[in-house]
């Protein structure tokens, strides 16, 4: 293999690893330790990606007839929530802050 195709090949590999690193920010259970850190647009799609299939999970499992978050005008509140539950929780997972917002949300009246 000449050196220009190897050079391609480790850009290449390395573009991969950075993207599976972003991936696993985006997607994984960010640690309250590191919320702090992460952009505001990387918390609201991670939480957008964690807080839909859950509430339609929980809407499934409770059958309940009013879809709460589904209503909510933006998932402000819910960030808010997070960033609160991981100042307060620096050793727990900001996933733990999210069902705990959707959990209030639900409960509330």
């Amino acid at each position: 293999m000449n050196r220009s195709k190897l050079n391609q090949l480790l850009v290449l590999l390395m573009m991969v690893l950075a993207g599976q690193v972003h991936a696993q920010n985006l997607f994984g259970d960010p640690p309250c330790a590191d919320w702090p850190e992460i952009q505001s647009a990387s918390k609201l799609a991670w939480l957008n990606a964690f807080l839909a299939p859950l509430n339609m999970a929980t809407l499934t499992r409770k059958k309940t007839l009013e879809d709460k978050f589904s209503k909510l005008p933006s998932l402000s509140p819910a960030l808010l929530s997070v960033d609160a539950f991981c100042v307060a929780h620096p050793g727990r997972h900001a996933s733990e802050g999210a069902v705990v917002f959707l959990d209030e949300l639900n409960a509330a009246p």
